[in-house]
């Protein structure tokens, strides 16, 4: 038995790293589970094949300890969070097989004629019921990793943590989702179009400092607007796009957001004219976005092991206010917006700074 977990710790990735001696015999355990294709496990079931160590068993501090650097290696998935706490995966991979089923390729679609529909609507619409993803997952190949009703609430729960589902609380029906990676649909040509819009339209443009938004980053920050703001509708379909999403803020207002390289542009327009549009409405906007984009950003960066601070966090992107100027956008920094009352862009067009204010509230009334 010695010689086996000594051959077995020699293996590991993290070999010649300090770490707890009574860690081997779980980690063991763990791989002989792994063997037996056992995908996802109850926590408490992990603890009771644990408890079997007898001195080497680890107490509930220790094992959330265990579980949470081996999550931090990859080496499983464990989230320390109410609702997630109660189960943890073994075997990661077992998670990208999961999303398989309704993150797939065309080619791949069930044979099932119902199963396909659901696919197919999915892809057209980037929304999917819970009572359709269930029936996904009871196709064979699914059973081996969720095998029970609790298994599946589980996954559903962490695929909603990790913003991969965003459930649609505004939506009529309960239990409804959208997946923001699966929209291909691209954006209409008068998605962008600003020309003669100046007098009704102002802009905002954050800038991450990358080269580029991950993708899945952007389905992050797209799918978590969904949850603040009412998708626009157009023959009956939402305005969701391919890192794009058009939205009705109120009846007078609509929100453009689009992902472009390392730049996340918003346009905010009025109906009529900005002199109807509430300097409220436009500093909510603002400060929501802002709020969403940082927690994205915070989440995306902590997933991937560069542990950023909340106090950090504002320190990874920039932002700009602008106004249409033709058929571009010219922006400026917000100080410079809030210390003028006017400011000269690179056209050499005199813009007037008013109603870019709009953008932050006014603190002092």
């Amino acid at each position: 038995m010695t010689d086996q977990i000594v051959m077995f710790a020699m293996k590991q990735s993290s070999w010649g790293q300090r770490r707890p001696i009574q860690w081997v015999p779980l980690e063991l355990q763990i791989s002989n589970m792994r063997m037996k294709n056992v995908n996802i496990i109850r926590k408490e079931d992990l603890r009771n094949v644990d408890m079997l160590n007898g001195d080497l068993a680890l107490s509930e501090p220790m094992l959330n300890d265990f579980l949470q650097v081996k999550h931090s290696l990859g080496e499983l998935i464990y989230y320390h969070l109410p609702g997630l706490d109660k189960f943890v995966i073994i075997h990661p991979l077992s998670l990208v097989n999961i999303l398989r089923s309704f993150v797939t390729d065309e080619q791949f679609f069930p044979v099932d004629q119902n199963l396909n529909s659901i696919l197919q609507n999915l892809i057209k619409t980037g929304i999917i019921n819970k009572t359709d993803l269930l029936q996904l997952w009871q196709q064979d190949h699914f059973h081996q990793y969720m095998q029970n009703d609790s298994s599946k609430e589980f996954v559903i729960l962490l695929l909603q943590h990790l913003d991969i589902l965003i459930n649609l609380k505004r939506s009529k029906q309960t239990h409804v989702y959208l997946v923001p990676c699966v929209i291909k649909t691209v954006r209409p040509s008068n998605f962008h179009y600003v020309e003669n819009q100046k007098e009704n339209t102002i802009c905002m443009r954050y800038t991450i400092a990358r080269h580029s938004i991950p993708t899945s980053l952007a389905y992050q920050i797209v799918g978590a607007l969904t949850c603040t703001w009412p998708l626009k509708y157009e023959d009956k379909q939402p305005c969701l796009y391919h890192k794009a999403a058009w939205f009705n803020v109120s009846d007078e207002n609509e929100l453009r957001i689009w992902i472009e390289d390392n730049h996340i542009i918003v346009m905010l327009t009025n109906d009529l004219a900005l002199l109807h549009m509430s300097p409220d409405v436009a500093a909510s906007v603002q400060e929501c976005l802002t709020k969403n984009i940082e927690s994205s950003l915070l989440f995306h960066y902590n997933s991937f092991g560069e542990q950023i601070s909340q106090k950090k966090v504002s320190e990874l992107y920039t932002m700009e206010v602008g106004v249409p100027c033709g058929h571009n956008v010219c922006y400026t920094s917000l100080q410079n917006v809030i210390m003028n009352e006017k400011w000269i862009c690179g056209q050499k067009m005199n813009h007037d700074t008013r109603y870019l204010r709009y953008w932050v509230f006014n603190k002092v009334k």
